[in-house]
């Protein structure tokens, strides 16, 4: 049986860093989501911020391109990592490795920035 780790995720680019390992180039991008529900008649918007990391390939976009403001779809995995802080304190964190990524522009950007 074969277990899927599939993450499709459409939303407005928060922080990126561009970094190079070797000779790979790769970003860590915060991607912005909003989900809207009503709650006593009212409209709420909830914005859950994601963490990328997204390495340069033939399937992802040009990591230069990547700018505060920008709609980004991506297609990725989950990865949960745990890790010790310098002051010895256990950390958390969940990512999501990018595989496939392109920018949104036109009216879909429009949708998805809630403009």
């Amino acid at each position: 049986m074969e277990f899927l780790n599939r993450v499709n995720l459409a939303g407005i680019i928060g922080q990126v860093r561009v970094s190079e390992i070797g000779k790979t180039k790769y970003a860590r991008v915060s991607l912005a989501t909003n989900c809207a529900y009503k709650k006593d008649g009212s409209v709420v918007i909830e914005t859950t911020w994601h963490n990328l990391t997204i390495f340069q390939s033939e399937k992802t976009c040009d990591l230069s391109l990547l700018e505060k403001g920008k709609a980004l779809q991506v297609v990725g995995r989950i990865r949960n990592q745990r890790y010790t802080g310098a002051d010895g304190s256990e950390h958390y964190l969940c990512e999501i490795i990018v595989s496939e990524c392109s920018l949104i522009e036109g009216q879909l950007a429009m949708e998805t920035s809630g403009l």
